[in-house]
């Protein structure tokens, strides 16, 4: 049986001698993740695994308090590092956002607690998108659970804007509200879903949640996302792999070719 070929489309990597994330020392459960974590390791964990062949991985912003040290890393570690095939940038959206061209997209931090409500239906922000659309960069929407309708409201008015729901929405809860969220963003073709974030101790909410993505986006257009390292806070690297192995088998475009699509991927 051929190996299961992987592009991880959501992993981070810090440097804390360079590098502050503030963010890190606000609770005390994330100190597992207060040490380095670099990219090496990272391919270290998919050569372990041994029916998986790892395609390619994507590096998404970690919305650390200098963002440019963080580009200037990726960028350094991307021109020595075969398997780091694409990159994520943070940007706040606007008419007047520029993005480096080795960048496949743009993630601005919309799920923190200092965000004000609505942010992504302000017009600045939708400017940003059509900025996005016209310059073919992928936009990374993490969000607060309770404002994915918002998402679906801004994803409506830029219809040729390609947007990438992070984590299941950050779903903690499976109600109403969500599941008509999803089916809204869903009913947007220009709309995908990355499949992370699931805790393997929930297995009930989790078998929820990807029936739905997979009954409204297809799995055309969910992309499998380790989310490592942050992961750890809620699973292990085999457990999570696991679990989106035992949902979707060995489905191709799950696994790698929806990611090489909608980050116009080489190779």
């Amino acid at each position: 049986m051929s190996a299961l070929q992987v592009i991880d489309s959501h992993f981070h990597a810090w440097d804390l001698q360079r590098q502050s994330l503030a963010w890190l020392e606000a609770e005390k459960k994330l100190s597992v993740l207060r040490r380095d974590f670099s990219i090496a390791q990272l391919i270290d964990e998919y050569q372990g695994v041994a029916d998986v062949e790892l395609k390619g991985l994507v590096h998404i912003e970690a919305d650390t308090t200098d963002a440019k040290i963080e580009d200037s890393m990726v960028l350094e570690t991307m021109a020595r590092t075969p398997e780091l095939i694409g990159a994520v940038t943070r940007k706040v959206l606007s008419r007047h956002i520029d993005v480096d061209d080795r960048f496949v997209g743009v993630r601005e931090v919309l799920h923190n607690d200092d965000i004000p409500r609505g942010r992504c239906l302000e017009d600045s922000f939708l400017d940003g998108l059509s900025v996005l659309a016209e310059t073919g960069q992928v936009f990374e929407a993490v969000m607060r659970e309770h404002e994915l309708k918002d998402l679906w409201k801004a994803c409506s008015q830029v219809p040729q804007a390609v947007v990438v729901v992070n984590h299941c929405g950050n779903v903690t809860a499976y109600d109403q509200q969500y599941e008509s969220a999803i089916k809204n963003l869903a009913s947007l073709p220009n709309v995908y879903c990355k499949v992370s974030g699931l805790s393997v101790k929930n297995l009930h909410l989790n078998k929820k949640v990807l029936q739905l993505l997979e009954a409204e986006f297809s799995r055309k257009r969910l992309l499998y996302a380790s989310n490592w390292p942050v992961m750890n806070l809620y699973s292990s690297f085999q457990e999570n792999l696991d679990l989106l192995r035992d949902h979707f088998e060995e489905d191709p475009d799950v696994f790698a070719n929806n990611a090489k699509r909608v980050y116009k991927l080489k190779g």
